[in-house]
């Protein structure tokens, strides 16, 4: 079993999820802002973003198109003892309401193959 750490936070990597790398890191050093207040985390993955935004007092939704994400970020959730609101969609879609932050760490490696179980890693053909 993998885990990560940064900025206090300990997160469990399920298989199959993406695991956070520098630049997950650089988006945990540069948010800052503190809540109250309502953040969106578009493809959350692990969760560490999202968790991040709770433990700086936001109300946290959280959306993935990977049902094993959104697991693996319940359990680092409870893990980091803060409350998301998980929604299994693409992108954002359903989601509705104004946020006060918004954080998205888009897959960005191109596509190479049609491996299902590996498409949470890729942007695209074009990138």
């Amino acid at each position: 079993m993998r885990y990560a750490f940064h900025n206090g936070i300990k997160v469990r990597i399920a298989e199959g999820v993406y695991e956070p790398a520098e630049d997950t890191y650089l988006i945990l050093d540069n948010v800052n802002e503190r809540g109250p207040g309502m953040a969106l985390d578009v493809g959350t993955g692990s969760g560490i973003i999202a968790i991040w935004l709770a433990k700086l007092g936001f109300t946290v939704v959280a959306t993935d198109v990977d049902v094993r994400a959104l697991k693996c970020a319940k359990e680092n959730a409870k893990l980091n003892n803060v409350k998301l609101d998980l929604v299994r969609c693409d992108l954002a879609e359903p989601i509705k309401g104004k946020f006060d932050v918004i954080t998205f760490n888009p897959p960005y490696l191109p596509f190479k193959d049609n491996i299902p179980e590996e498409i949470w890693w890729y942007g695209g053909k074009n990138i």
